[in-house]
């Protein structure tokens, strides 16, 4: 991943942006952990896991026989081990691919997740892990022989922006197989105290998440920024056009106007802010989209996938899609 591509166009553009997976360092993936066991707000995680434990039996009856499952934004697996703890029941043995984008922390979490699977599973589960962008990933992992399962969970679906949601659901579908699957999990919840609360806490324990973004450019490049110049703010808002979901909007405002420098050998840039101008945490603003059922559809019917089954619960939506076959 050329990081200096994705931090010279998001800083060059107007408005401004970092992408959302330059804050998961090793750093950031402490500071995500750690919201995830404190911040009491942030309900999609529980929630999200509830509904797979409810259900995990019920998908394994409806997407049956997989001799792979592809893991999209594979994290820790803990999720994951509720299906292949169903798949295995039957199974004598099933092939896995976890896949995440390619950086060096990345990498270091496919090599612990893999390894901690093997002890779990051992001869039960071969484990074929994959890094790289989703967009060159997918046609070559979709190729691999046998039927696949394509899980897409713990919020890496929600977490790309809208266009690129349509991009790589549109994607899979052209590659997936007729009889082949792919289940996504999606944030229901539409009332903005509960969003907003849930991605600024008023304890604050996600917000050193989103600072270590301007943390991890200090740290790793010496742009020296002074971060008592910036404030965190963020706002759950809806889409003008109703067929498009929400999104909760993460940025950092510049409360005076400054400048600072990336000087590396492959990035040499002076950034200019004014007094109140934004850097949003995520390309296209968004850190997350929350849907409604109409919604779901009209992105789904621009992706070419239809519903196999749907589960729901207070929050969380899970659903099962295939291809459209023309």
């Amino acid at each position: 991943m050329n990081v200096s591509a994705f931090l010279n166009s998001g800083l060059s553009s107007c408005p401004k942006y970092i992408p959302s997976w330059f804050a998961y360092d090793e750093v950031g993936c402490a500071f995500f952990n750690e919201s995830l066991k404190k911040n009491e707000f942030y309900y999609f995680y529980k929630f999200e896991k509830s509904i797979i434990k409810e259900y995990a039996q019920e998908v394994a009856e409806s997407a049956t026989k997989p001799s792979s499952i592809v893991d999209l934004g594979c994290g820790n697996a803990e999720k994951t081990c509720l299906f292949l703890d169903e798949y295995l029941r039957t199974e004598n043995s099933l092939s896995y691919i976890p896949v995440d984008i390619c950086e060096a922390i990345v990498s270091e979490q496919l090599t612990k997740t893999s390894t901690r699977l093997t002890q779990l599973y051992k001869n039960q589960l071969v484990i074929q892990s994959m890094a790289g962008e989703y967009h060159d990933v997918i046609p070559k992992l979709l190729e691999y022989q046998g039927k696949k399962l394509i899980l897409w969970i713990g919020g890496a679906f929600q977490n790309s922006n809208y266009p690129k949601q349509i991009k790589l659901l549109s994607l899979i579908s052209q590659n997936m197989k007729e009889d082949e699957r792919l289940l996504i999990t999606v944030d229901m919840t539409q009332d903005k105290n509960t969003i907003e609360k849930a991605y600024l806490d008023p304890t604050g324990h996600h917000e050193k998440l989103y600072w270590n973004t301007l943390n991890r450019l200090n740290r790793e490049i010496g742009t020296n920024i002074d971060m008592s110049k910036f404030v965190l703010e963020g706002e759950f808002i809806t889409d003008d056009e109703d067929q498009k979901p929400g999104a909760m909007f993460i940025w950092l405002r510049s409360v005076t106007k400054q400048s600072f420098m990336i000087d590396t050998d492959s990035l040499k840039m002076n950034v200019e802010l004014e007094e109140n101008e934004k850097i949003y945490l995520n390309e296209g603003g968004g850190v997350t989209y929350k849907y409604t059922e109409k919604q779901l559809n009209y992105l789904f019917q621009q992706s070419n996938v239809e519903v196999v089954k749907r589960w729901r619960n207070q929050h969380i939506g899970m659903v099962l899609l295939k291809p459209v076959q023309n």
